[in-house]
């Protein structure tokens, strides 16, 4: 048996692995939209399709007048409510608008003013009302009526208040009754438009709204001063031309406007023209439709209308019922987690058939995309027609459309998708229909507004649709050596760590303490459609167990930002990661860091894509993740796996061997060869230059006191040269392992162990790196050698 004495044994080994969970901070404070100024009376509940308040909001609404006025006559529909929303414009190509004339105004009984309708809609709760005084709240109403004779002299009219739907009642007088001053038209100037001022009438202070209140506006005429009977006045609404003061309108967009306060109601997320919606999104129908044929096309929508409409145009045949065509889909902007409500939904679209046999309606599906872009979080509205076909008229020509939907709970980041195809039924004429969006939010014949409304959230206090801030995810890293010149460009000539070449996105890097070394974060700005300036800042921790993070800056313990030769300080940043335009982002640049906490801002906008670098340098042997913040407020999202280094001291020079080997048994006269198993390694460290390994005999192969041995010069190594550069082909005696690159093993032969030998070498390496070596050892037996267990010493040095 043959023993093995070693006079080196060191080996350096830091490494620790862990595996953080994915972080998400909490939601910042929710981004609602502009809030909107001006809503719009709709529809009617006697025109098909009708529209009240109870279609609208499941809430039937005032039943009876408020105003401080006594209305003289019953008009028919009066006693129910419509709803108003901020989208003008009819319901269906059929209807232009919606019309009621009252019965005749007599002097018997005196009928001197008349209570027309009723539009109402939800109110956010908290919405506050601001009695006169500094800055009060106004209130401004436009219609178009008309009187049959201008005997009638009469005046539109409003009144405003809060209606809680709770106790049906009038809980507070807003404004009015006011009337416009000038007469309601007659002949030629009959249906003109009236814009007035309706007074602020609020007493006893403010008024905030609570869980049940609604916006109330009635409408009347008064025909106090008339000066003969039996005269009648027609009241327009519902329709897409704006009003002007004086000016005929028989299709009025009539509204009313409440300036100074920020009415808080359900907010439309407009259709967009143009620009690519960005990650996550779906990137395809959704519906399971096959389709005839078609572009699928993917929009943004948002809570800003567009300003220059966009038209999609499909060809339609005439064989299949039915046949479905791709069109578009539309992606808002980031949701915060928040559970939608089952209710009913408003889609208002703008398009054309160029014939009526084209039998063509769109076709829609409303759904929560999951923040992962994995996929759908949950169906809101089914795949299903619009009910109702498209008209051949190319200007003031919409459906709109009352959707029930249901209730999802959506995550931080989500986002809401409207998808809008196209349908026809049995078309006998091959024609073209188009779908029209993007346009701007005003009344106009050829302002193609196309928009959804979702409804606002009743499950405790009501409020709207709710969106993200700036949704910020730390996307992509990469870690390099300080070996770059980075003074004029941001370029790396190749990434790296001190075992060889980096990956992006790389979990397995490796660093010397008190070394510089270089951290690249690339950062998206997935969140909503506001500028937001984003002030960086580096952050470690301890990897496992996970630790509390600590902001790293010049005088921080453990990592610290540190000064380079080869770092400009503030150098503007370009791409050197993953290019996120392909996901419809746009990069600006950040900056490279050498010597500042927080690092330069950068102004980002709704989806933006930067990336900063840090000059960095760990103290302490150890193994941290890192990420970035937003001048310490965490981002929204991070990866599953941090960016992590495991930091060791430079190790030295070093050999391990197995305490005993075991060679194979032979008889006198012959001679056996062991190369060493497995797990019989020979293991020199790298240290910090070329090493030789050399092993000799040191104790003479013996008996244990017999007086027999075996001579040193019978003890032999075995090589073949392999490997030759250290690729280890074809190596056969005297196996090399673990990192062999820059290996030379000696000339092949057999080397007799009575003198110094010649294992090999290793040229160049990473500090800490191991190769391992398998000798392979040969015995000769002489023919007389008595037969016992022989014991011996063989001493391996590494210098």
């Amino acid at each position: 048996m043959a023993a093995i004495f070693l006079t080196t044994n060191v080996l350096i080994d830091a490494d620790l692995i862990g595996r953080p969970q994915e972080t998400t901070s909490s939601p910042r404070a929710n981004a609602q939209a502009a809030a909107p100024t001006t809503f719009y009376f709709k529809g009617d509940y006697t025109i098909s399709p009708t529209r009240t308040a109870n279609n609208y909001f499941g809430v039937a609404g005032p039943t009876v007048e408020n105003s401080s006025d006594t209305s003289g006559m019953v008009v028919g529909g009066q006693g129910t409510a419509l709803g108003m929303i901020p989208i003008a414009g009819p319901i269906d190509p059929g209807t232009a608008s919606y019309s009621i004339v009252s019965p005749a105004f007599t002097t018997t009984p005196d009928v001197d003013m008349a209570w027309f309708r009723t539009f109402i809609m939800p109110l956010a709760s908290g919405t506050n009302f601001v009695a006169p005084g500094a800055g009060a709240s106004t209130f401004e109403v436009g219609v178009s009526a008309s009187e049959s004779n201008g005997a009638l002299n009469g005046f539109v009219r409003a009144f405003i208040y809060v209606y809680d739907s709770g106790t049906n009642s009038n809980v507070k007088t807003l404004a009015g009754p006011t009337s416009h001053g000038t007469e309601i038209g007659t002949g030629g100037s009959a249906n003109s438009g009236r814009i007035w001022t309706v007074a602020n009438a609020m007493t006893g202070g403010n008024y905030t709204s609570g869980n049940t209140d609604y916006l109330a506006v009635e409408i009347w005429v008064d025909a106090s001063t008339r000066t003969a009977a039996t005269r009648f006045a027609t009241l327009n609404w519902g329709g897409n031309v704006a009003v002007v003061d004086g000016t005929n309108n028989t299709t009025p967009a009539s509204y009313v406007t409440v300036g100074i306060t920020a009415v808080d109601t359900f907010d439309p997320l407009w259709l967009r023209e143009t620009t690519t919606s960005y990650e996550p999104t779906p990137n395809a129908h959704q519906t399971g439709d096959t389709f005839q044929a078609g572009t699928w096309e993917g929009r943004r929508s948002s809570t800003t209308a567009g300003s220059s409409a966009e038209t999609k145009t499909q060809a339609v045949t005439v064989t299949g019922n039915p046949l479905y065509y791709q069109m578009n889909t539309w992606t808002s902007p980031p949701l915060t987690a928040q559970t939608i409500p089952a209710a009913t939904w408003v889609l208002h679209m703008h398009g054309n058939e160029t014939a009526a046999t084209d039998n063509a309606q769109y076709r829609y599906m409303i759904y929560v995309w999951k923040n992962d872009d994995s996929g759908s979080r949950g169906t809101i509205a089914a795949v299903a027609n619009s009910g109702t076909e498209w008209g051949i008229a190319t200007s003031d020509n919409q459906v709109e459309v009352l959707i029930t939907g249901s209730s999802v709970a959506s995550s931080l980041g989500d986002r809401l998708v409207v998808e809008v195809e196209l349908v026809s039924l049995a078309a006998s004429t091959a024609g073209n229909v188009l779908h029209r969006f993007g346009g701007s939010n005003s009344p106009g014949i050829s302002n193609y507004d196309s928009a959804i409304l979702p409804p606002m959230n009743y499950a405790s206090t009501p409020t709207p649709l709710a969106y993200a801030n700036q949704l910020y995810n730390q996307t992509h890293w990469r870690f390099d050596e300080d070996n770059d010149d980075n003074t004029s460009n941001d370029t790396h000539a190749a990434w790296t760590d001190k075992d060889g070449a980096t990956t992006e996105d790389d979990t397995t890097v490796a660093f010397l303490t008190a070394t510089n070394f270089r951290l690249r974060f690339q950062i998206r700005n997935q969140g909503d459609e506001n500028p937001d300036t984003l002030s960086p800042k580096v952050y470690y921790r301890v990897n496992s167990p996970p630790g509390s993070w600590t902001e790293i800056t010049t005088g921080s313990s453990n990592v610290t930002i540190v000064t380079s030769a080869n770092v400009a300080d503030a150098l503007a940043t370009t791409r050197q990661l993953t290019d996120d335009s392909a996901s419809g982002f746009t990069f600006t640049a950040g900056s490279m860091e050498e010597n500042s906490s927080p690092a330069g801002d950068t102004t980002m906008l709704p989806a933006n894509f930067t990336e900063y670098e840090w000059s960095l340098q760990s103290a302490t042997v150890a193994t941290y993740d890192f990420k970035v913040t937003d001048n310490g407020t965490d981002f929204d999202f991070y990866p599953t796996t941090y960016p992590k280094v495991v930091f060791s001291t430079a190790a030295s020079l070093g050999v391990t061997a197995p305490t005993d080997v075991t060679l194979t048994t032979g008889n006198p006269g012959v001679t056996t060869e062991t190369t060493w198993g497995a797990g019989e390694l020979v293991a020199v460290t790298y240290g910090s230059a070329a090493w030789s390994l050399t092993v000799i005999m040191t104790v003479t192969l013996n008996d244990g006191g017999g007086g027999h041995t075996i001579p040193d010069a019978n003890v032999k190594l075995r090589t073949d040269g392999i490997p030759a550069g250290g690729d280890g082909t074809g190596d056969t005696y005297t196996l090399w392992s673990g990192v062999i690159t820059s290996t030379n093993e000696t000339t092949s032969g057999t080397y007799s162990l009575d003198t110094t030998r010649a294992v090999g070498t290793r040229s160049s390496g990473a500090n800490g790196s191991v190769t391992n070596i398998r000798p392979t050892i040969q015995v000769v037996m002489p023919p007389s050698q008595i037969p016992a267990d022989y014991d011996g010493t063989m001493q391996f040095t590494v210098a």
